[in-house]
């Protein structure tokens, strides 16, 4: 006979899940319509499952589908024995199965019972990696234990099932709303470090044309003093320039630490998370880091800047002035183009849910029809993908060399060689 087991499963808020383990034996099995072998298989089928050899059990239980493909028993048996290996998607096919050819028996049922198990179980996996697809999955699950209950409205463990998946809903919920405040935050964070150097940027390169004009003024009036005092607020507003700078600096380093600790949590609760809006992941060669090495570049041509200055020597400075604002340009560069890439993979995710969405109201051989062409789509869109990284990067330098250009034509020309100066002493 049919036996249902407690088995508690904990989360992180401690939910006691039931469960319905399928051990069925002779009883439901329709005997005056097939042999004694099938019989006999199934319940060797059955002591295998007792045994925890769920692998052997399968196979009697595919055995015995040979001689009775209809039966529901078997269908139900082998989904108890998958559910076991914890192959939850072949156990879903294997009750959706029993289900069906159970019609509205006992067996009907459990069968819909089991089915909200296994989609409880694929909302647990997901949960780990996806929540929007955990709670589609809790949302399945429910659906399952209330067919249940409609089948027998006696089952109350389907309906403490349902009240448990509800609090898990709002528990995934809750942390749902949790990552997307921390992800706008980082967005947030993000969007005003762009602000910020696009202001250095200007900054830097407004250093660049005063050195240009002090250079021309020391042409027409010598090492006077007012030229001397012009290089002095020059070098004040180039050391408030760089210290800015350095103040971004540890500002993108703690993003990228707080990134790295929201991963390292992920990462003690399974795998690492897929957020709906991605964000920039912290690494050796994130877009954070790479813009933050650029910056602290800017930083170190910034002094050596600052100490040709204070040596009054302007010509020497510039250089290493025209070097920062490329840097701080080069960091600049790669937020835009990690923020290109961020609205690529946001629209990628978008697409992939609507196809999933519309895969489960598509037949079974459109269904085949379309994973025959999944390869070559794959490849379209691989390529497209780099096509648009390329075409970031273009867009990127040639933002660049148009700023690069019209900074140079703002600048006088400068005379090839020298005119000797005649000298009236």
């Amino acid at each position: 006979m049919l036996s249902i087991f407690k088995i508690s499963s904990t989360s992180s808020v401690m939910f006691r899940i039931w469960h319905a383990i399928s051990l069925v034996g002779s009883l439901f099995l329709p005997f005056s319509v097939i042999g004694e072998s099938t019989r006999s298989l199934v319940e060797r089928g059955n002591a295998a499952y007792r045994a925890g050899s769920f692998d052997e059990a399968l196979t009697r239980y595919e055995e015995a589908s040979v001689e009775a493909p209809e039966s529901a028993t078997i269908y139900f048996n082998r989904g108890g024995a998958l559910y076991q290996k914890g192959d939850f998607a072949a156990a879903s096919d294997a009750f959706e199965k029993a289900a069906l050819k159970s019609k509205k028996s006992r067996l009907g049922s459990l069968s819909k019972f089991n089915l909200g198990n296994c989609s409880f179980r694929e909302a647990e996996r997901q949960r780990d990696n996806d929540l929007k697809k955990s709670l589609e999955a809790c949302e399945k699950s429910i659906r399952h234990y209330q067919e249940a209950l409609q089948l027998d409205p006696k089952f109350k463990e389907a309906a403490e099932n349902i009240e448990v998946v509800r609090l898990v809903m709002k528990s995934i919920l809750d942390e749902q709303k949790k990552k997307k405040e921390e992800q706008q935050n980082q967005q947030n964070a993000m969007d005003d470090i762009a602000k910020k150097l696009r202001e250095l940027i200007a900054k830097q390169e407004q250093a660049v044309e005063q050195n240009q004009q002090l250079q021309d003024a020391r042409k027409q009036q010598g090492d006077s003093q007012a030229v001397r005092d012009q290089t002095g607020e020059l070098a004040t507003s180039q050391e408030s320039v760089r210290n800015e700078t350095s103040e971004l600096s540890g500002e993108m380093g703690k993003i990228e630490e707080q990134m790295r600790q929201q991963m390292q949590q992920q990462n003690q609760g399974g795998a690492p998370q897929q957020p709906p809006m991605p964000v920039p992941q912290p690494g050796p060669s994130s877009p954070i880091s790479e813009a933050r090495k650029h910056v602290d570049t800017a930083v170190s041509d910034q002094v050596s800047s600052l100490g040709k200055l204070n040596e009054n020597n302007v010509i020497s400075a510039k250089p290493y002035q025209e070097k920062a604002a490329e840097e701080l340009k080069e960091a600049l560069a790669k937020l835009s183009e990690n923020q290109h890439e961020q609205s690529q993979q946001e629209q990628q995710s978008q697409e992939n849910s609507q196809q999933e969405e519309s895969k489960e109201n598509q037949p079974k051989e459109q269904q085949q029809q379309q994973q025959q062409q999944q390869p070559q789509e794959d490849q379209s869109k691989a390529k497209e993908k780099d096509h648009q990284q390329a075409q970031a990067r273009e867009e990127a330098r040639s933002i660049l060399d148009e700023e690069k250009e019209n900074r140079e034509r703002r600048q006088p020309r400068q005379p090839v060689g020298y005119r000797a100066v005649d000298k009236d002493w």
